[in-house]
């Protein structure tokens, strides 16, 4: 697959900017040959593996969750854990549900949680990611994605 191919076909004045989400996907990469769901598969399929590979050392993280509440003009999501963590922590907000780009970082605050304004929310519910920022690892190791009511 290429990803150059598919990335220009993004660009095909035939999608407009009406179409969007997975229905887009789906059509950007019929267009260009290949298949949104053999693609899915086999992500999904990778994911697995690496997540045998590595349940060892995820079993040593603290499990995190999160609180959800509203503060003011804020949506406040205020990490959960138990023990010494083991990084830095970092949130992912689905963009199905907040104004912006496709996954939104949250950083953590001085006051120990991150912040979203409410005016940005374009849906009822927030979905949303907590992760660890360990050192010595590319990327963030991230819990399961959690969609809840948005606090009013």
């Amino acid at each position: 697959m290429s990803p150059s191919r598919v990335l220009a076909e993004f660009n095909h004045p035939r999608f407009g900017s009406a179409s969007h989400g997975a229905a887009l996907w789906r059509d950007v990469f019929q267009a260009c040959g290949f298949s949104l769901d053999a693609v899915v598969a086999a992500y999904d399929s990778e994911l697995s593996a690496i997540q045998t590979e590595e349940a060892d050392f995820v079993k040593t993280l603290p499990r995190l969750t999160a609180a959800v509440e509203a503060a003011g003009d804020d949506i406040v999501l205020r990490p959960q854990y138990e023990g010494k963590p083991p990084g830095r922590l970092v949130f992912c907000v689905d963009h199905s549900t907040i104004l912006g780009p496709d996954i939104r970082w949250l950083e953590i605050g001085k006051d120990g949680a991150a912040r979203i304004p409410r005016k940005e929310l374009t849906d009822p519910a927030i979905r949303y990611m907590a992760g660890w920022v360990v050192k010595g690892l590319p990327w963030p190791v991230f819990e399961p994605w959690v969609e809840e009511p948005a606090p009013q």
